[in-house]
């Protein structure tokens, strides 16, 4: 399960996640994400509450981060996968 909200601060919008980003709820990720994506504001996912991240989940997020969202981590294993992707360690399948 993962639980997604939004605010806005300051000119720019958070979307926080929490839960395991996986399956279909990388999709729901995703759909959120579109849905506030704007290329005049800057967009923040916020996934220190984030526990588990699925190879569909890692592209996501490296998609995103192309795309000039940025990513904050908490604990030690979402900080290890922000800078694989911040690196360019994670690749996604995908097409844009």
């Amino acid at each position: 399960m993962l639980r997604i909200t939004t605010a806005t601060e300051n000119g720019s919008i958070e979307l926080r996640a929490e839960g395991s980003l996986r399956g279909p709820w990388v999709g729901e990720l995703e759909r959120a994400w579109l849905r506030i994506f704007d290329r005049n504001r800057q967009v923040r996912l916020n996934l220190a509450d984030v526990s588990y991240v699925d190879d569909a989940g890692k592209d996501l997020l490296a998609r995103m981060f192309r795309h000039g969202t940025e990513l904050t981590a908490g604990g030690p294993f979402m900080q290890a996968i922000v800078e694989q992707i911040k690196h360019g360690r994670v690749f996604s399948g995908r097409p844009e």
